[in-house]
C-alpha cells in the first residue's frame, strides 16, 4: 500500500547525480532542495549560478541556513532522468536534500512498509529502493540565541536542526561528558518543522553560559552556528571557544537503542544513568552487534609450523544441524569472516548447541594443532589480576566482546591452513577462529596492545574487560578511554554481557567489592552439584575445581590431605587408585565448608602492617596472611 510522506526516521537513496554516485535524503520539510558545497565539487555542473552568500531560514523560523547559489541537477531515478534546480548549501548532513519542490514536480511517494519511493512521469510510476544500510549521519543542533543556567536548575529549551522532522536519537557530545555538572535528560528524539525540546540541567554552584559560535574555518563570510560551553568561574579553566562541539542527531539501530538504555537501567542515581547514557550514545558503534566487525589492529593472527602434510579430513555427518550450519555459512561468508577455499587443507566443522538453544561454530582442529609451533606468551596470572583489584575501587564496569576471536584478522598466507570442510564445500577464515592452539595468546597480544594506554584502571583476561576506579567522575573518565581506544579499532562489544558503573562485579569467578572479594555463588554451586566421584578422573575434577578457592578454606591441605592422596598419582599408579571412608569424610565436609559462613576474604588495609602465620604437618603446609585494624 502506497503511504503519504509522514514523519519516518531518515529516507536516503543512493543515485546518480550529473554523473556522480551521491546519497541523497528524502526531507518533506525541506521547501527546496538543497546539494551541498563539498558535494558539488564531485559532479559535473553548468548553469552554475553564484550568489551573495545569504541565510535562508527553515520552516522554523529561526534556523538560519547558508545558501552559497543555486545549480541545475540532472538525477537518475531508476532508469528515468529528472532534473531540478538545488540550492547550494555550505554545509549539510549528507550529499543531497530532496525537499517539497521534487517531490511535488514528480509527485514522489513513500512506501515504507516495502522500503520503496516512487515518482510519476507521464503518468506512469517509477520505483527506487531505499537505503536499508546507508553511512552514519550527524546532523548539527544547535541555538538561535545565547543561553544562561543558572547553578542547581534545569530548563527546557527548544533547538533546530535542518533535518524537518526525524525519530532519532540525541547523543549529547565531549564537553558535556568533560563537565559532569551538565547533563541532558534523554528521551527519543521526535522532531517537529526542525524543532525538538530538551531538558538541561546545572548541578554545579555556578552558573553556565552556552553561547552561540561562528566557525571560522570557512572563507565564506556566512557560517553555520554552532554551540560552545563556557563558563566565567575557575572552576572549567580550558579554553574551548575554537572547538566545533555541537551536539549531534543520529539514526541508530532499534535493536542498539534498546540494548544501550537497558545497560543503565539498574543505575539509581538519575544524573549518573544520565551522564552515562551520554557516553553509550557517543559511542554507540562498539555496542552494534547487527553486524559483524572486523577489528582494524596490526597483530594478525599467524600459524608457525613444523614440516608437514597437509591434514585433511572428512566433514562430520550432522544430518539434523545442517539447515542451521548453513545460515551460519551464509552469514559468515556475507560478512566477510571466511571465503570459499580451495587448500589441501581440510578439518571438519561441527554445531553445538549452546544453553540458550543457539549453535556455535566449532572447527575441529586437532591434526592441525599437533603440527604448530606453540606460542608461550603467557596469559594474566589471575590470582595477580584479582590482587590488583583490591586497592578501594568503588566503580566496576565489565566488558565482554561479541565473538571476540572473530573480530581479529589473521595472516594473509596462513588463511588456507584454517580451512574447514562441510557438507555444502570447503571453506578458510579471514579472522581467527576458535579452536587453534594459539588464538588466546595472539587474542590477549591485540588486546593489550589496544589497551596499553588504560592500563592503569583496566584489566584484561582474554575478551572479558573489567574497568575500575575509586570516584564516579573517574569512572566516566575511564570508560570513555576504553571506549575510544575500542572504537579507534572497530571492536564490538556485547551489550547484554556487560555491566557498567556498579558497586561490586563478577569477574574470573569471584564477587569483587570495594573491601571484599567472595566466590561466585554460581561456581559455588557447580561444585556442590559434582557427585561424589569414584573414579581418578572425577577425583581430579573436584579437587581441582575447589583449589580454585582453596584461600577460603581455612585448613584446606589437612582436610583434602586423603583425597590428595590418591590423586597425586603417576602414570604407573593411576590403577591403585581407591576411594574409602576417608575420601568420603574430606569430599563432604568440603563441600560444607563452601557453604559455611564467612567465605570471604578482605582485601589489604594500606599503611598496615601484615602478621603471617604458617603451619605444617605431615601432610600438608599452609600459611595466613593475617591484618590488625581498629582492633580486629
Amino acid at each position: 500500500m502506497q503511504k503519504n510522506p509522514s514523519k519516518p526516521s531518515l529516507i536516503f537513496i543512493t543515485t546518480s547525480v550529473n554523473g556522480q554516485t551521491l546519497q541523497l535524503l528524502i526531507d518533506t520539510g525541506a521547501t527546496s532542495t538543497f546539494i551541498s558545497s563539498k558535494a558539488l565539487q564531485k559532479v559535473q555542473h553548468h548553469n552554475f549560478v553564484k550568489k551573495q552568500p545569504h541565510s535562508f531560514v527553515l520552516a522554523d523560523g529561526l534556523s538560519p541556513f547558508y545558501v552559497l547559489g543555486t545549480i541545475d541537477l540532472s538525477i537518475r531515478f531508476a532508469n528515468q532522468i529528472t532534473k531540478i534546480q538545488a540550492k547550494i548549501a555550505q554545509s549539510l548532513c549528507t550529499d543531497i536534500i530532496l525537499g517539497m519542490d521534487y517531490i511535488t514536480l514528480y509527485n514522489l511517494q513513500i512506501d515504507t512498509k516495502h522500503q520503496l519511493i516512487s515518482i510519476e512521469i507521464n503518468n506512469h510510476r517509477y520505483y527506487m529502493k531505499t537505503n536499508q544500510n546507508h553511512s552514519p549521519q550527524f546532523t548539527p543542533v544547535t541555538l538561535s540565541k545565547s543561553l544562561r543556567l543558572p547553578s542547581n536548575t534545569y530548563r527546557t529549551i527548544k533547538v533546530h536542526t535542518p533535518i524537518s522532522s526525524i525519530n532519532s536519537t540525541f547523543i549529547p557530545n565531549l564537553s558535556f561528558i568533560q563537565h559532569d555538572s551538565l547533563s541532558v535528560l534523554h528521551k527519543p528524539l521526535q522532531l517537529n518543522d526542525h524543532l525538538y525540546t530538551m531538558t538541561l540541567l546545572n548541578t554545579s554552584p555556578y552558573p553556565k553560559f552556552i553561547n552561540k559560535a561562528v566557525d571560522h574555518s570557512s572563507d565564506h563570510t556566512s557560517t553555520r552556528p554552532y554551540t560552545t560551553l563556557m563558563t566565567n568561574t575557575k572552576h572549567f579553566n580550558k579554553s574551548i571557544t575554537n572547538q566545533n562541539i555541537c551536539n549531534t542527531i543520529h539514526s541508530i539501530h532499534p535493536i542498539v537503542d534498546k540494548d544501550i538504555r537497558e545497560l543503565v537501567n539498574k543505575i539509581q542515581h538519575q544524573q549518573q544513568q544520565d551522564i552515562l547514557l551520554s557516553l553509550l550514545f557517543r559511542f554507540h558503534q562498539i555496542f552494534d552487534t547487527t553486524k559483524h566487525s572486523i577489528a582494524n589492529t596490526s597483530i594478525h593472527h599467524v600459524i608457525k609450523t613444523i614440516p608437514h602434510v597437509p591434514p585433511a579430513c572428512k566433514p562430520y555427518p550432522q544430518p539434523d544441524k545442517e539447515e542451521a550450519m548453513y545460515s551460519l555459512i551464509q552469514e559468515f561468508l556475507q560478512a566477510g569472516l571466511i571465503t570459499e577455499s580451495h587448500s589441501p587443507y581440510a578439518a571438519p566443522a561441527i554445531l553445538v548447541k549452546k544453553k540458550d538453544g543457539q549453535y556455535r561454530f566449532v572447527v575441529d582442529y586437532k591434526k592441525l594443532n599437533l603440527i604448530t609451533i606453540k606460542d608461550s606468551s603467557p596469559l594474566p596470572n589471575m590470582e595477580e589480576t584479582l590482587r590488583k583489584l583490591g586497592q578501594g575501587y568503588k566503580y566496576f564496569s565489565k566488558l565482554d566482546f561479541k565473538s571476540g576471536f572473530y573480530q581479529i584478522p589473521i595472516n594473509e598466507t596462513d588463511k588456507e591452513k584454517t580451512a574447514f570442510v562441510t557438507p555444502f564445500g570447503l571453506y578458510q577464515f579471514n579472522v581467527l577462529p576458535m579452536g587453534l592452539i594459539n588464538s588466546p595468546p595472539t587474542f590477549q597480544k591485540v588486546m593489550n596492545n589496544t589497551l596499553q594506554s588504560c592500563r592503569q584502571f583496566c584489566l584484561v583476561y582474554l575478551d572479558d574487560i573489567i574497568v575500575f576506579s575509586k570516584s564516579h567522575e573517574e569512572h566516566i573518565s575511564h570508560l570513555e578511554q576504553v571506549f575510544t581506544a575500542l572504537q579507534t579499532n572497530h571492536f564490538v562489544l556485547n551489550p547484554p554481557k556487560c555491566e557498567l558503573m556498579v558497586s561490586k562485579i563478577n569477574y574470573l569467578g569471584h564477587t569483587i567489592s570495594e573491601k571484599i572479594i567472595t566466590p561466585t555463588n554460581d561456581k559455588i554451586q557447580a561444585i556442590l552439584d559434582i557427585k561424589e566421584p569414584h573414579t581418578l578422573a572425577r577425583a581430579n575434577k573436584f579437587i581441582g575445581a575447589l583449589s580454585w578457592y582453596r584461600k577460603f578454606i581455612p585448613n584446606f591441605a589437612t582436610i583434602a590431605a586423603p583425597i590428595h592422596a590418591v590423586t597425586n598419582l603417576n602414570k604407573n599408579d593411576r590403577r591403585k587408585f581407591k576411594w574409602t571412608s576417608a575420601q568420603s569424610n574430606a569430599f563432604h565436609q568440603l563441600k560444607q565448608m563452601l557453604t559455611t559462613a564467612p567465605l570471604f576474604l578482605h582485601f589489604p588495609v594500606d599503611n598496615q602492617p601484615f602478621i603471617l602465620t604458617t603451619d605444617a604437618s605431615d601432610f600438608g603446609i599452609g600459611g595466613v596472611l593475617q591484618q590488625e585494624v581498629n582492633g580486629q
